[in-house]
């Protein structure tokens, strides 16, 4: 979520929420941008103030296939977009037609009314268009307060606090406000040695705009869970691509490319991250492990720090590194050096700035569906 977007040449790329009036907010109106990862094709559609077309109408299990597929929807004022809200649909495991429909990390420091705005058409969409069996939103702040005031909005949309959260509990907050070389300084000595190897290598960063690189996007973030013993959940990477190039104030998604290689090899390393207008956050990253000139690439210190600096120039006060575990938890041996590499970026360990909040939308085909899947675990 962001109170950040793109706009026309030539305009504000910007306007914070914070400077909207109460009757411009009466206009608002939701924009909504679709990317099916099978298909590969986008449709931008005006939900607010008329009802879809027929054609505009597509069941889930009709578009999406097994694919996850990616939603964006901006809110617009006059013309111009005072937020953002990036969801992921996924098809269900379980029940053919059906989706669950994911949301993470929306930033609390939203402007309320921009907020329930935006939540009530994914609410809307979820329940009418994409047969949700499941909506799934999070919400991550920069402090308590701030996560209380967006928590307190939930009930009205139907949410419920999550029974069994998959956030993480800790993360880490980079401090921007002193820009690039106060981080650099207080960054532990491997940053440093990391960002030197990178200048001395053939190879560079760029912002990915090509969907012909989501099936090496895939590849990387499969390897990067390889070698940790997992395999990741799919991801509509044709989605990040879009919204990115869609949205370059409120969303970045950063490529390591070598440059002695050509096609979609060159690219060994990725970062997608988010911006809100206050908070930036790392959202998906991957690397694969790569041998430039017989030195082994840092890449996820190179993407990760590009980040950084993207999220400075656009005047970010804080980052957030996306969750770290902890000695105790139980992910821990297996995650550890996620960790480890995330300290090495210095900043602040914080706890419980995020919070899941679930619905399952009051539908016969939901009621029904979840029935059945009761009944289902009654008798296994």
């Amino acid at each position: 979520m962001s109170d950040r977007c793109a706009a026309a040449p030539g305009t504000d790329s910007a306007i914070p929420t914070r400077l909207m009036t109460e009757p411009s907010l009466a206009a608002m109106s939701v924009i909504r941008t679709t990317r099916h990862d099978r298909a590969v094709h986008e449709a931008i559609v005006r939900v607010s103030g008329a009802p879809l077309s027929p054609a505009q109408r597509v069941a889930g299990d009709r578009v999406y296939g097994a694919a996850p597929s990616h939603v964006s929807l901006s809110a617009m004022v006059s013309g111009r977009c005072v937020g953002v809200l990036s969801a992921e649909v996924h098809p269900s495991p379980r029940f053919s037609g059906s989706t669950i429909v994911i949301a993470r990390r929306i930033s609390a420091s939203t402007e309320p009314s921009v907020l329930l705005a935006l939540l009530a058409q994914l609410d809307q969409l979820a329940t009418d268009e994409l047969g949700a069996r499941r909506v799934v939103i999070s919400l991550v702040g920069s402090t308590q307060a701030e996560l209380d005031r967006a928590a307190s909005l939930m009930p009205s949309l139907g949410f419920e606090p999550s029974a069994r959260p998959k956030v993480p509990a800790h993360t880490i907050l980079l401090d921007l406000r002193d820009g690039e070389e106060a981080l650099l300084r207080n960054a532990r000595p491997s940053l440093r040695r990391s960002l030197r190897e990178v200048a001395r290598l053939p190879i560079r960063c760029d912002s990915i705009r090509s969907v012909l690189l989501v099936d090496r996007l895939k590849q990387i973030k499969q390897a990067s869970y390889a070698r940790h013993g997992s395999v990741p959940p799919p991801l509509p990477f044709a989605g990040f691509v879009e919204t990115a190039s869609a949205h370059p104030d409120a969303f970045s998604l950063i490529g390591l490319y070598r440059d002695d290689v050509i096609g979609a090899d060159s690219l060994i390393a990725f970062e997608f991250t988010s911006f809100d207008g206050r908070l930036a956050t790392s959202e998906h990253a991957g690397m694969v492990s790569t041998r430039v000139d017989g030195r082994s690439v840092p890449g996820g210190y190179a993407t990760l720090w590009e980040s950084i600096r993207w999220a400075i120039r656009r005047g970010a006060v804080a980052f957030d590194l996306g969750g770290i575990s902890m000695p105790g938890d139980s992910t821990y041996e297996a995650t550890r050096t996620i960790a480890q590499f995330k300290r090495n970026f210095g900043g602040e360990i914080v706890t419980g700035l995020e919070r899941e909040f679930v619905k399952r939308p009051n539908t016969f085909t939901a009621r029904l569906m979840n029935a059945l899947a009761s009944v289902a675990g009654r008798l296994r």
